[in-house]
């Protein structure tokens, strides 16, 4: 299969501009764009590092849980909750993901074109850090007052009054982020900075790494092997210097190792008052001990593709045809999925949607002359019903399986296994473990596809392989971000850097199977990625 698809496309207007990504605790929310844009990089890595704040933060750790439980009791009165503790917070938040965003894409801390929203934040970083500040010092410092302001006493404020009690209009002043970072603006945080340049430039200025090439003011050895440690190093003592310095405002500032424990508790009693479930809290849930590997891009995207039309019809299979294609490449098309999905993502009509926790159907394009006008779903009960000569072809989404893992099994074992394939909607990277987790591997290879002259995607693509047994072809929409950070995953990672096997010849050995669903899924899904179950 090549790069470029030459399918019939249109372009629909959204309200998310392509530069743009929308963060909600869970994940994000983006447009394709095309990978060469730096402005779109820029904005999916500034929603990423909200989330890694959230993540690794005693005060992000209550704003999740609240924000789970403003989302699972919607009825309830935890938004007014996640609203206050946003406002306590939003501007390390801001502060910390334009800074992060900004050096990370090899940008300095500077205003940009485009993001006028930014320049506030780009000055509050600016005051922090000083000026002239190497990128690889400002990174460390950037991240270790974000993090010295997150680490206030609120969430153990929260434990110990308890969740039905807890009031953040209560917490202290200089328990609120917001307010800690005031304090280190006052106490010149930024000659501490300033300090550790200095040093750090006696002591690295003379390695190749701390030297910028070209325009790439970070290489990659800045960020590997004696680089790293001695970052983790600097990040150490610039948090010590925001914790005096916070200290001496009168607020003491929680070890980042040591509020797991009041997360778990407060955790626990979210989930009792939430019996229905929660959606994700972070990655201390996922992997205990608060490693982000399983929290990062790859598991929290909702990419939105404009080439799909906005409108779905819903008809009884045995109204019209739901075949697809013209001559010896005509096929029928069953897409196993969620109701909530289709409601999430089109304007319903025709016959109502049965009631279900998911269900198979009929997925084809109408056409109105050479424009795509909507998209034609025909509901099969079961498999055995469906009686078509030409070849079908079955795409299971995982958050269906999920919901109804008899009905999905279901269709996977009736179809046959060249043409069945897994969508994951919902994270993968834990997916991909718990898969290879007794030594199968993960046979994949990674292709840009492009959609049209201003959007692409990334897709990722295998088979995880037992001796005895091959799963159905697994594909994960992503973007340039979430496949590097896949690779990267599988370098830090003992199961998936031993599970994964790389294959370039992959695409073209299943381009017959990859044809037909990449053309289905990338033109007929208006929301894709692996937090798009939410959507």
């Amino acid at each position: 299969m090549g790069t470029a698809a030459p399918w019939q496309t249109r372009r629909i207007d959204r309200p998310l501009p392509s530069h743009e990504a929308v963060y909600d605790h869970f994940g994000w929310r983006l447009r394709a764009s095309r990978g060469e844009r730096t402005t779109g990089r820029l904005a999916e890595t500034h929603e990423y590092f909200h989330r890694q704040l959230d993540d690794t933060t005693a005060f992000g750790g209550l704003t999740s849980v609240v924000a789970a439980l403003a989302d699972a009791l919607p009825e309830s009165g935890w938004f007014d909750q996640r609203r206050q503790l946003i406002s306590m917070s939003d501007l390390v938040h801001e502060t910390f993901a334009v800074g992060m965003s900004l050096l990370t894409t090899q940008r300095r801390i500077e205003p940009i074109d485009d993001y006028p929203t930014y320049d506030r934040h780009v000055r509050a970083a600016q005051r922090l850090l000083g000026s002239a500040i190497h990128p690889w010092v400002a990174l460390a410092g950037l991240r270790a007052a974000a993090t010295a302001c997150m680490q206030s006493a609120a969430l153990a404020a929260a434990v110990d009054s308890g969740l039905a009690g807890f009031d953040p209009s209560r917490l202290p002043l200089m328990d609120r982020p917001n307010h800690r970072l005031a304090a280190l603006l006052k106490a010149n945080y930024a000659d501490a900075v300033a300090a550790e340049q200095a040093r750090a430039s006696t002591e690295h200025g003379m390695h190749e790494w701390w030297q910028p090439a070209g325009d790439v003011m970070l290489t990659p050895d800045a960020m590997d092997g004696a680089a790293a440690t001695a970052s983790a190093v600097v990040h150490r003592r610039l948090l010590d210097e925001a914790a005096a310095m916070l200290r001496l405002a009168g607020s003491g500032t929680v070890d980042p190792e040591r509020h797991h424990d009041q997360l778990r508790a407060l955790l626990a009693e979210a989930r009792a008052l939430a019996p229905a479930g929660l959606t994700r809290i972070g990655a201390l849930v996922e992997a205990p001990g608060g490693d982000l590997l399983h929290g990062g891009p790859l598991d929290g995207q909702i990419i939105e593709l404009t080439t799909t039309p906005s409108r779905v019809v819903i008809l009884p299979a045995t109204e019209v045809s739901g075949l697809s294609g013209e001559g010896n490449r005509r096929h029928a098309f069953v897409v196993v999925t969620t109701p909530r999905r289709i409601r999430a993502a089109f304007d319903v009509q025709g016959v109502p949607l049965p009631e279900r926790e998911a269900l198979a159907c009929l997925r084809t394009t109408i056409f109105e002359g050479s424009t795509r006008d909507s998209i034609l779903l025909l509901p099969v009960e079961r498999p055995e019903t469906l009686d078509i000569p030409e070849p079908v072809f079955v795409s299971v989404m995982s958050s269906a399986a999920a919901a109804d893992p008899e009905g999905a099994a279901a269709w996977m074992r009736w179809a046959d296994t060249e043409r069945v394939s897994m969508v994951m909607d919902t994270p993968a990277t834990a997916a991909l473990r718990r898969w290879c987790a007794n030594g199968a591997s993960f046979r994949t290879d990674t292709r840009l596809i492009s959609l049209d002259g201003d959007e692409e995607i990334r897709v990722i693509v295998g088979r995880v392989e037992e001796p005895r047994r091959r799963s159905p072809l697994v594909i994960i929409p992503s973007t340039e971000f979430g496949a590097r950070w896949f690779e990267a995953a599988r370098a830090e990672d003992a199961v998936l850097g031993a599970a994964v096997i790389e294959d370039p010849d992959l695409f073209e050995r299943e381009s017959d199977h990859l044809d037909v669903v990449l053309g289905h899924l990338l033109l007929e899904e208006r929301f894709v990625g692996t937090g798009s179950w939410r959507q």
